[in-house]
């Protein structure tokens, strides 16, 4: 056919006939892509390919690029907890996972798994079966003739017997004061906190080695610690007060008995309150004029 040339009516009904299910070849679908770089269908040809696409039927039609997945096969979890990993339709484009999530944890930090004896997972021969049950021949459960020892009425009079239990343990001087600079020492306060640590640096410049850093458990005295003690032969105590936690309304009756309990142990005391500190003048004059009227007293 020459260029320029029209097909008539009856040839394009002809030709559209003969190519009704057949597609493209690669080389013509590369061919027809290099001839229409660079221009645009008019909005005539557009509404002719979109009508005679959406009469095309489709070779892909109910059909996925994604290979199938039997979900009646139990796929387990690689870490050896006997479950299965639940099957979703997104593990058709993506996989199946090999772990359920979060059980590779311990795999990729082998340092955080817990030594000792694990019973998890773990099933016993006949043999060490047999073994127990004769071992526990003639031996009663804990629980045995207690009937409904988890309800509330039971719960509470355990409850009731530990506090008992606890109370007079802590009427024990020793056993309070281990507890007291247990609970002191090994909590997760920062003994000395910076107010203190200037305090310390200060008494050591007016009075070195006369005064001891004690917050952190060393002294305990009728279940009170105090902050700083003379070490020097005179029953001395610097109490320094946070000004947020001992302006509160339950810290002033505990404070008051502190002082009380220190006094009736033979103790004098004096209270240093941390907005003091900005005046360092004032507090070294406050220091010599408690020390000095403890010296000319004794």
């Amino acid at each position: 056919m020459r260029k320029g040339s029209k097909q008539s009516e009856e040839a394009k009904k002809k030709i559209s006939e003969t190519l009704k299910g057949h597609g493209a070849s690669e080389d013509t679908r590369r061919k027809l892509s290099v001839a229409m770089q660079g221009k645009t269908p008019s909005e005539e040809t557009i509404s002719k390919m979109s009508k005679a696409a959406k009469n095309r039927p489709s070779n892909r039609k109910g059909k996925s690029k994604y290979p199938d997945i039997d979900k009646n096969h139990a796929v387990y979890c690689k870490c050896g907890c006997g479950n299965s990993i639940q099957i979703k339709e997104y593990h058709r484009r993506y996989g199946i996972p090999e772990y359920i999530s979060g059980h590779n944890y311990y795999l990729n930090k082998p340092f955080l798994i817990k030594k000792g004896n694990n019973m998890t997972d773990k099933k016993h021969s006949i043999e060490t079966r047999k073994k127990m049950s004769e071992k526990m021949k003639g031996k009663s459960p804990w629980n045995k003739g207690l009937k409904n020892c988890y309800t509330k009425e039971c719960i509470e009079k355990r409850n009731k017997r530990m506090s008992n239990t606890m109370r007079l343990k802590w009427q024990n001087p020793i056993y309070r004061q281990k507890q007291l600079q247990a609970i002191i020492s090994g909590g997760n306060m920062l003994k000395p906190n910076k107010p203190e640590l200037q305090l310390q640096s200060l008494l050591n410049e007016l009075y070195p080695k006369d005064w001891e850093y004690v917050g952190d458990g060393k002294v305990i005295l009728n279940g009170f610690c105090p902050d700083f003690i003379n070490v020097n032969g005179k029953k001395q105590i610097i109490e320094l007060y946070v000004d947020y936690w001992h302006s509160r309304k339950d810290a002033i009756g505990r404070d008051k008995y502190r002082i009380e309990c220190y006094k009736r142990l033979g103790y004098d005391t004096l209270i240093i309150w941390e907005k003091e500190l900005k005046n360092i003048d004032r507090v070294k004059e406050k220091l010599m004029n408690f020390v000095e009227i403890i010296r000319i007293g004794g």
